[in-house]
């Protein structure tokens, strides 16, 4: 299994239809988080197949990318959403309910690491079983994850792109992307 992680997508090839020259960010997070839940399955594949050592190493790399995407969206994404009136957000779009997914993703990323630790130590031959009692952790960090980008496709990122002008998201998307990829 490799854990060569790489992303083809570049902001240049993120335009809106009605703006050829602005960057979409609704698009161009889809793709991000199609991205992360590739590696995440990446990594969820090498621990079922008890390969520990990739299983690490993907781990590693998928917690490095979900966090760097989270700082940016933290730092960059959620100053520009919340500068709307606290009466306009929508039910499930509320800035402290993204903020909440990113603390909850830390926490289950940690309780992961704690878990593939303790599977890697397991002995030899209860090494499985201690993996698929195991497994339900990585599978909610994977439904989380999940949840949060839909959530963002619907709330957060179509308001950006209809509240800020080209300049603003394409200096964004180009942040967005240098930190997530």
């Amino acid at each position: 299994m490799s854990v060569e992680m790489k992303f083809d997508v570049t902001v240049a090839s993120i335009i809106t239809p009605d703006d050829p020259s602005a960057p979409d960010l609704t698009t161009l997070n889809g793709r991000i988080h199609d991205l992360l839940d590739e590696w995440l399955v990446g990594a969820i594949e090498a621990l079922t197949a008890l390969d520990m050592a990739s299983a690490q190493r993907a781990w590693n790399c998928v917690v490095w990318h979900i966090e760097a995407h989270h700082s940016a969206e933290d730092e960059l994404i959620l100053c520009h959403y919340e500068d709307q009136d606290i009466e306009d957000y929508p039910e499930g779009g509320l800035p402290e309910l993204f903020q909440a997914e990113h603390k909850r993703l830390r926490e289950l990323m940690d309780q992961c690491k704690l878990e593939l630790d303790r599977i890697e130590q397991a002995p030899p031959h209860k090494q499985r079983r201690c993996m698929v009692e195991r497994l339900e952790v990585f599978m909610r960090v994977r439904r989380l994850l999940e949840h949060h980008g839909l959530r963002e496709q619907t709330h957060l990122y179509p308001r950006l792109d209809a509240k800020l002008s080209r300049e603003e998201r394409e200096f964004i998307a180009e942040e967005l992307e240098a930190a997530s990829l």
